[in-house]
């Protein structure tokens, strides 16, 4: 089969959308399928006629002329994958102009604005699919995007419902992002008994009613007027001026190095109050953290709440706290909830949710 993906953007920084895109692409390449990456210049509403310094911004309109005198097609290479024969096509092409995209048997939009395009193109292209990792329904425009008839597949059951509250009852099927149990795992790793690290994701800047950051530090704060002797451990783009001062922070940290501080936590703490299919706790009960989260994203359908983590719900800081103490303070309880975490999600692999994608995409 001939699979076309959709891609807005490729940086030398780590993106997790485009990661989940080109991670379901590798794994089609290697079943055998000839799959192709696009990536358009403009990185905007390609095929609505725009003056030149209207938007997407001055800088993109830049890239997409500068392409376009290469020849209107370049090649890219993503540097930051976690495999080493990552050697799929990536092309950045000028807009997403129908004349620009491959004849195929399958399409796949990874981002609402290019259901316009998608909508557009020919049966030439390939049945039409839009992979949704965020909820992207603040506006009307979208709303009306999501009628379009292109199959939709939702990164988590907590995304699909929420969509389903807008614009009623419809056929949105469910892939929930995968982890990578060969780079994240366990091996090695000791745990501290009693345990002591608690680990958590900075996000810099991050609304607060989304990453609820500031939740989970509280949380940690008043665990540690009850037992001293935990130490809070975060990674993130930035420190900010909210973080406890002996905090052991580590700064853009390489995927590598984020992959060593999981294992050397005992617990990790994902606050969140909105979530499409959240990567940091798979990540962390893949490198055997026992996780302590709110019942937001992917939380629901990648872990068994009270078997394979402690959820609680957004918001709710005493639920959480309790989730954490009741760890702290039962050694074998961590053990057990850390190890069945680390088994149960070795079931959403990359490989394991792809085949599941991949038969949404050829049995629709």
């Amino acid at each position: 089969m001939k699979i076309t993906f959709l891609v807005r953007n490729l940086s030398k920084k780590f993106s997790a959308t485009t990661m989940v895109l080109l991670r379901h692409a590798y794994q089609l390449q290697k079943k055998g399928h000839s799959v192709t990456i696009i990536i358009p210049a403009d990185r905007g509403d390609c095929i609505k006629k725009e003056t030149f310094f209207k938007q997407p911004n001055f800088l993109y309109k830049f890239r997409k002329i500068l392409n376009l005198t290469r020849g209107g097609k370049v090649q890219l290479k993503c540097f930051w994958m976690e495999v080493n024969d990552f050697n799929l096509p990536i092309i950045e092409v000028p807009d997403l102009n129908e004349k620009h995209i491959p004849d195929g048997d399958i399409i796949i939009a990874g981002s609402v604005w290019m259901l316009d395009a998608v909508n557009s193109y020919s049966s030439r292209k390939g049945k039409k699919f839009y992979l949704i990792q965020g909820y992207d329904l603040y506006s009307e425009i979208n709303k009306k995007r999501y009628k379009f008839p292109i199959k939709k597949i939702a990164v988590s059951t907590y995304l699909k419902n929420r969509i389903e509250e807008v614009i009623g009852k419809t056929e949105i099927e469910v892939v929930n992002n995968g982890v990578d149990i060969e780079f994240f795992n366990a091996d090695g790793r000791k745990y501290n008994i009693p345990p002591a690290r608690i680990c958590m994701v900075y996000y810099y800047k991050a609304p607060y009613e989304v990453k609820a950051v500031s939740d989970g530090v509280k949380v940690f704060e008043m665990a540690k007027k009850e037992i001293s002797e935990i130490k809070l451990i975060m990674f993130g783009t930035k420190k900010g001026k909210d973080i406890p001062l002996d905090t052991e922070f580590y700064i853009s940290p390489s995927r590598k190095k984020i992959s060593d501080i999981y294992r050397s936590c005992d617990i990790f703490v994902s606050p969140s109050k909105e979530e499409a299919c959240q990567l940091p706790p798979m990540e962390a009960m893949a490198c055997g953290c026992a996780v302590v989260a709110t019942n937001v994203g992917g939380i629901p359908d990648y872990t068994i709440g009270g078997k394979t983590a402690l959820v609680s719900s957004p918001g709710d800081l005493k639920g959480i706290l309790e989730n954490l103490l009741f760890l702290l303070k039962n050694p074998e309880k961590f053990i057990e909830i850390a190890k069945s975490g680390n088994q149960y999600i070795k079931n959403f692999s990359w490989e394991k949710v792809n085949l599941k994608l991949e038969k949404i995409l050829f049995s629709s």
